[in-house]
C-alpha cells in the first residue's frame, strides 16, 4: 500500500516503484476549505461549485487543487509562469480556451477542463490525474506512473490526503482494483490492478 492509500497488486517491482510514494513521510495539512488566515470570497467558491458540476467533477477536489495551487489567489504568478487560481501555464490556458488567465471565471473553467481531460486520460486513477496536472501528462506517460520528482510526489500526496479529509468516501475506497494483464516491451506478462498505466 502506497502512502497515497492505494493498494497495489503486481507481479513486477517496476509497477510498484512507478507509483509508490511510500518513501515520503506523511504530513498533516490544514483544512483546505476553511482557512482561518485567509477569507475566500464566496463568489470564488460559488464559481468553483458551478463550473465543476457543469463538467462533472467533484467541487471538493477542485477547491483543494485551487487551495494548494494558489490559495485561491486570482493574481497568483509562479516562477514558471503559471497564473491565477488554478495556476495555468500559458500553453495550458490556450489549450483550454482561456484568453485571460487572471480572470477568475476563465481560469477556473480552464483548470476544470484540464482536470476533466486528465481524468478521461487516466480513468479511475486520481494519483495520475494529479501528477499530470502538476508535471504534465507526457511526464506521467513517460514514467508510466507518478514521475520521480519530489515536488510532484509531494503534490499528489498532499492533495489526496486533503481530499480524504474532506470527502465522505476516502479515495482508496473508490479505486478500481480489477486485475488486468499486458505484455511488456521484453515480452514478459505483467499482472496488476494499475490498468491506467498501460498504453
Amino acid at each position: 500500500t502506497g502512502s497515497d492509500g492505494i493498494c497495489i497488486f503486481s507481479n513486477t517491482d517496476e509497477n510498484y516503484q512507478s507509483v509508490s510514494t511510500s518513501s515520503l513521510q506523511p504530513e498533516v495539512y490544514p483544512n483546505p476549505i476553511v482557512d482561518k488566515k485567509k477569507h475566500v470570497p464566496q463568489k470564488i467558491m460559488d464559481m468553483i461549485d458551478g463550473i465543476s458540476r457543469k463538467h462533472g467533477l467533484d467541487p471538493t477536489l477542485v477547491k483543494i487543487v485551487a487551495k494548494v495551487e494558489s490559495n485561491y489567489n486570482p493574481r497568483a504568478l509562479s516562477s514558471k509562469g503559471a497564473r491565477g487560481i488554478m495556476q495555468l501555464l500559458p500553453s495550458t490556458a490556450r489549450r483550454f480556451g482561456v484568453a485571460n488567465a487572471f480572470d477568475p471565471r476563465q481560469n477556473i473553467e480552464g483548470g476544470v477542463k484540464y482536470l476533466k481531460f486528465l481524468n478521461e486520460m487516466f480513468p479511475e486513477n486520481l494519483s495520475f490525474v494529479l501528477a499530470a496536472y502538476n508535471a504534465g501528462e507526457n511526464a506521467v506517460k513517460k514514467y508510466r506512473g507518478i514521475p520521480p520528482f519530489l515536488e510532484t510526489q509531494n503534490y499528489v500526496q498532499k492533495i489526496i490526503q486533503l481530499y480524504n479529509q474532506e470527502s465522505p468516501q476516502p479515495y482508496s475506497e473508490r479505486f478500481n482494483a480489477d486485475i488486468v494483464s499486458y505484455r511488456d516491451s521484453v515480452g514478459r506478462v505483467v499482472y496488476s490492478n494499475l490498468k491506467s498505466t498501460f498504453y
